[in-house]
């Protein structure tokens, strides 16, 4: 820990006194970058200058910060400021640190002292690791190939074609792919021909996965895909990974904090004479329609530029079309630069799925939706492009691998920016699919947050395509602004246009007209939900490591938890440092509820085994939490197959109706260690509501599991037998179920608990 004690120069002030709780030396230092500077100065140094103006006396307060042994303090120039920092930093790997610092600078008082005193927990900020650009098996260069070629990111062209498969690849692809199919045909045809009596028999003791939860061989296709992607970093963390190491490092106190301020510590902070924490507006965009006419409005009055990073992206339906064909090389050829980022893996493996068997694609199953991928990376893309001014659209291929390990890291990334003023992320992959339009979960903001997430986007694009994108000309939009002056026509007025410098979000829908000038929503009539509120965004670069900063702020989030507790995840494959933080949570009394999906309605089978296997630990480890899924209750069928449940896509948590967080981060390992994330936290109360109404809305739908046994592989409902497709992500959910029983062994259950289906 930190503390700083000064005496400021002015009459009657006071001492102030700051405690800082952190696990790493290097975590002060950048928490002081983002939330200690005002001024000019947009970085710490070793000796660096603050001004802040006081407004008692009107008069400027030259403000000092000085870093040392990894510590900085912010001070005035004539102080009292004592720095102790004592403490064991490991765990943090690659940042590991044991350090003990102890600093003294002392100037005499020359005015009686009132104390006032705060303290603050920082979360751990480790370096940024940095990928290779390319694909492993396919770049040249790449790690544990023994050539040295560095890969050029200088972008030579607007659109870069992704590489495509190799004959290897496709080879091990087809294999996995006959496999599988092989195991769907002869499970269909024993369920037509056998006796249910003989069937049971015969299929006691096999998976259905291939048969019963893949509905058309397209889907088998998609399946073999998946797990080819998978096998290098599958084998890395089964072969490599240390679990219990990795686990130790997220449990404990001060590993894992909420990264949002608490309104008690900004109002001490501010009193410290720290400047308020950036806020934003937010909104939870609603339903398929709102998010896609939002999108459209956005881009039709872009000014500056459009920034878009996605994972999956749906070619063959006509929203995605009309936007990537239509609407953003309008905004291209009126001036807007337009940037689009997709995943390179998953964009691999859409064109080898479209055109896999060569001539015969066009027979095979889902031969319309092969032709529409196809035709879009091969065809429109291009042309679309071609046909747009000279860099005004440019498309990459995010293609990054572990600098060690040598496996690819999967971008899930999710984001939309208009300006630099407005943008929406989440879950939705751009725009949510016919299949997930119900289920998905996406925020809308502006202000400060919208800035940080175009500035993630430039840093991703950068690191990807070698090439810096400029921030808005002249100055930036004013942070904290969330109303703008209207004509009377409900127009904005040139003013207002000219000083946010193209913020768009004020033309996101239309303004109520008013006969004199007003301040009016910015979203107006669709509104904010939430104004002004404090945030914090997070994103994950995974790497061999298994460092998850998203994963450390929601065991934060779960630990700030008093009464209730709500979280709905996409994918999960709960693990013991996400089990430990909820079984906590139950132990002091809080109601905790997840929705999870199951293989009932999930569009991907291969992570079915560890969601059982790790919704099983949760259960054994705090039978007080209250478990929903995706499936069949108690009196309903059992043997249904996909498309009767609905498919919960939505990666949201609440807690107490106050804090909650928005994105794409499902929990499991794969978070840590393969696929890149986004978070938003807010403090936001009005969002907080929103979201707990989500939830049980979604939760309606779900089926109520309290016994550990429904999640037993062979005997539950809700596990599978286990097969090739359920091939565990390393041995995270295995370490969950053994820690789980211990832990249900010390008995520190609560003894009521809510087994009823009550929401």
């Amino acid at each position: 820990g930190c503390r700083a004690a000064y005496a400021p120069p002015f009459p009657r002030a006071s001492a102030r006194m700051m405690e800082v709780m952190t696990d790493s030396p290097r975590d002060v230092p950048s928490f002081f970058n983002g939330n200690g500077t005002c001024g000019t100065t947009t970085e710490l140094s070793t000796h660096a200058s603050f001004t802040m103006i006081d407004e008692s006396g009107g008069s400027e307060n030259k403000r000092v910060v000085s870093v040392s042994d990894h510590i900085s303090e912010l001070a005035p120039e004539t102080s009292t400021l004592e720095v102790r920092s004592e403490g064991n930093w490991e765990g943090f790997a690659p940042a590991a640190d044991t350090t003990t610092a102890v600093g003294t600078i002392t100037v005499p008082p020359t005015v009686a002292e009132d104390d006032l005193s705060t303290s603050f927990a920082v979360a751990p900020s480790l370096p940024k690791v940095d990928y290779f650009v390319g694909l492993p098996g396919v770049t040249k260069g790449y790690p544990g190939s023994g050539v040295v070629c560095p890969v050029s990111t200088t972008p030579k062209q607007d659109f870069m074609p992704v590489p495509r498969f190799t004959p290897g690849e496709h080879v091990v692809h087809k294999t996995i792919f006959c496999r599988l199919l092989a195991k769907r045909v002869a499970h269909r045809t024993a369920t037509r021909v056998l006796p249910k009596a003989v069937l049971d028999m015969v299929t006691k003791n096999v998976c259905e996965c291939a048969g019963r939860f893949l509905p058309s061989v397209y889907r088998v296709e998609n399946e073999a895909f998946e797990m080819m992607m998978l096998r290098r970093v599958q084998r890395y963390v089964t072969q490599h990974v240390d679990v219990p190491h990795w686990v130790e490092r997220y449990m404990g106190a001060g590993k894992c904090v909420w990264p949002v301020r608490d309104f008690e510590t900004e109002n001490a902070m501010r009193q410290i004479g720290f400047p308020g924490a950036p806020t934003c507006d937010v909104r939870l965009v609603s339903g398929f329609q709102e998010h896609v006419t939002t999108v459209e409005r956005v881009v039709a009055s872009a000014k500056f530029s459009i920034s878009i990073t996605t994972c999956y992206l749906k070619c063959d339906e006509a929203h995605f079309t009309r936007l990537l064909c239509e609407l953003l090389p309008a905004a291209a050829k009126r001036g807007v630069r337009v940037r689009l980022l997709l995943d390179g893996t998953v964009a691999r493996a859409a064109i080898a799925r479209s055109n896999g068997w060569g001539p015969l694609s066009k027979y095979a199953s889902q031969s319309n939706a092969r032709s529409a991928f196809l035709a879009f990376y091969d065809e429109t893309l291009a042309k679309t492009i071609a046909a747009c001014p000279p860099g005004s659209f440019k498309v990459g291929f995010f293609q990054a691998t572990e600098p060690v390990a040598g496996y690819e890291v999967k971008s899930h990334v999710k984001l939309f920016v208009a300006d630099g003023t407005f943008a929406i992320t989440g879950g939705s992959n751009l725009y949510p699919t016919e299949l997930t339009q119900k289920s998905d979960c996406d925020i809308a903001v502006n202000g400060a947050a919208a800035t940080a997430i175009d500035d993630m986007f430039n840093e991703m694009w950068k690191e990807q395509v070698g090439e810096t994108l400029a921030t808005q000309p002249d100055t930036q939009p004013d942070t904290q602004k969330t109303f703008q002056e209207v004509e009377p026509e409900g127009r904005p007025s040139r003013r207002s246009l000219e000083t946010s410098l193209g913020d768009i979000s004020v033309l996101v829908a239309g303004m109520v007209p008013s006969p004199v000038v007003k301040r009016v929503n910015m979203m107006s009539p669709l509104g904010w939900h939430a104004h002004g509120v404090r945030f914090n965004p997070t994103m994950s670069r995974p790497d061999r490591h298994g460092e998850d900063a998203v994963l450390r702020a929601v065991i934060g989030l779960a630990d700030k938890a008093k009464e209730e507790l709500l979280l709905c995840f996409g994918f999960a494959a709960p693990h013991a440092p996400l089990i430990d933080a909820l079984r906590r949570c139950v132990l002091r009394g809080v109601r905790v509820r997840v929705l999870l999906n199951s293989q009932y309605s999930a569009d991907l089978q291969t992570p079915m085994g560890d969601l059982a296997l790790g919704a099983r630990a949760l259960l054994v480890a705090a039978p007080g939490i209250e478990l929903w899924v995706t499936g069949p209750t108690k009196s309903q069928n059992a043997q249904v197959g996909k498309g009767v449940y609905a498919f919960q896509h939505g990666k949201f948590c609440v807690a107490d109706r106050q804090l909650c967080s928005v994105g794409s981060w499902n929990a499991w390992a794969r978070s840590a260690f393969h696929e890149m994330e986004l978070n938003m936290f807010f403090d936001a109360p009005d969002l907080a509501e929103k979201l707990a109404e989500k939830w049980l809305s979604a939760a309606q739908e779900c089926a109520r599991v309290d016994d550990p046994n429904d999640l037993v592989p062979g005997v539950g409902r809700f596990a599978p037998r286990g097969c090739e497709m359920c091939v565990p992500f390393g041995k995270f959910c295995e370490d969950a179920l053994v820690r789980a029983e211990g832990w249900a062994l010390e008995n520190n259950a609560p003894k009521e608990m809510n087994n009823s289906d009550d929401l």
